[in-house]
């Protein structure tokens, strides 16, 4: 009997977890129990802290009467909070929500490209402590933590394809993190972070197949195909800079010649620009100067987006996606970077996928949207949500 209630209390859980509210009965029914047992759960939840119930609110089909047969509304607690991370190469953001999605507090800081994991994981455990300080006190659990690394993620937390010279090579970030921590973590690839959010809440909600493109320092693309995040069998699909469009081009740090990443990347932006502005501009200025029509700038932001378009409608085809949506730093140049992407894209894709939209992320599409993503994951990835509800029921 104890097994059986315990694997009830775990359905309830869930079910507030994935759907939001909802009043006893109907939580009854969800976990297909009796009305009776289904209150016993609530109660037993109430009593640990886990929900709350809320207020009865007048319903307008009862002719603004409370409709008492159904019991109260129930949701999952406002204390019960998760964390995530994002770590780039140069940028930590981090993000705090309650389990019912609200997001809580975010905070970013910058480190130096050749900073190693150890000073990453101390800027990240910094944020992380900052936005928990006062809220520790006033009875608030951290339930679990999401980490977004760059680089290919085992399914246990080990970074295991970033390129030598990356901070995390060979790091398991899992095991470090919890051992800070001392709650559930959860590592992925920064990128698939950034696709989760924008699927669930950004330009990709309400679609089943999404092709989320990231482009900055690095080019990755992260896929939802029938509702589902695709990881590939170990942790590294998504690679995409590292397509080979020119074998007899130049060198890529990964050994192979002529890598996507080399020709549409922020570096190739930057480096088309070289000869017209010997005075080596920011990546800031670029921006700011695309934005305002600058034509050596837009022409620099229109060759890369030629050629990602040219690679992206390639995959566009393999996996046939209702949406596209460019991301990550490069995003920020807006129209100038779309429109080439979109216009190679709608050229080059088979007839049955030519009118597929090409839209920019709408959250942004970098590592404060992958750490949130990453604070949402954590409840629904099998790796760690077991082990949450396990804390909670203990």
């Amino acid at each position: 009997m104890a097994a059986l209630r315990r694997g009830n209390l775990d359905r309830l859980i869930r079910r507030l977890a994935t759907t939001g509210p909802g009043h006893r009965a109907e939580l009854a029914r969800a976990t297909q129990v009796t009305r009776t047992t289904g209150s016993s759960l609530v109660n037993e939840l109430l009593q640990r802290g886990v929900v709350i119930e809320l207020p009865r609110t007048p319903d307008a089909d009862q002719g603004g009467h409370v409709d008492g047969r159904a019991g109260a509304t129930v949701q999952l607690s406002d204390r019960l909070w998760t964390a995530g991370i994002e770590t780039t190469l140069d940028t930590i953001s981090a993000s705090v929500r309650t389990a019912t999605g609200a997001t809580m507090g975010t905070a970013s800081t910058t480190v130096n490209p050749e900073d190693g994991w150890e000073v990453r994981r101390d800027a990240a455990l910094s944020l992380l402590n900052e936005l928990l300080a006062d809220e520790r006190s006033a009875g608030v659990r951290l339930l679990g933590l999401g980490i977004g690394v760059p680089g290919q993620v085992a399914p246990d937390g080990q970074v295991t394809g970033a390129l030598a010279d990356q901070p995390w090579s060979g790091v398991n970030v899992r095991e470090v993190m919890e051992a800070e921590t001392g709650v559930p973590v959860l590592v992925d690839n920064n990128v698939r972070m950034e696709t989760f959010a924008e699927s669930r809440w950004g330009a990709g909600r309400g679609c089943s197949n999404v092709l989320y493109a990231h482009a900055a320092s690095g080019i990755a693309v992260g896929m939802v195909i029938d509702g589902e995040l695709v990881r590939g069998h170990n942790g590294s699909a998504g690679e995409f800079g590292h397509l080979s469009i020119d074998v007899a081009g130049d060198q890529c740090a990964c050994g192979n010649r002529g890598c996507l990443v080399l020709s549409a990347g922020r570096a190739a932006v930057m480096r088309s620009l070289e000869r017209t502005w010997p005075e080596s501009p920011t990546w800031e200025q670029v921006l700011t100067l695309a934005a305002a029509g600058d034509r050596a700038a837009a022409g620099a932001f229109h060759q890369a987006g030629d050629r990602l378009g040219m690679a992206l409608a390639g995959l566009v085809n393999v996996v046939a996606p209702e949406l596209v949506i460019i991301g990550g730093d490069m995003a920020r140049a807006g129209e100038v970077l779309r429109d080439s992407v979109a216009r190679r894209v709608h050229e080059l894709a088979l007839s049955t996928h030519r009118d597929v939209p090409v839209v920019l992320s709408e959250l942004g599409g970098g590592p404060a949207v992958g750490a949130s993503g990453a604070a949402a994951m954590v409840w629904s990835d099998p790796r760690t949500d077991r082990r949450i509800i396990d804390r909670l029921l203990s």
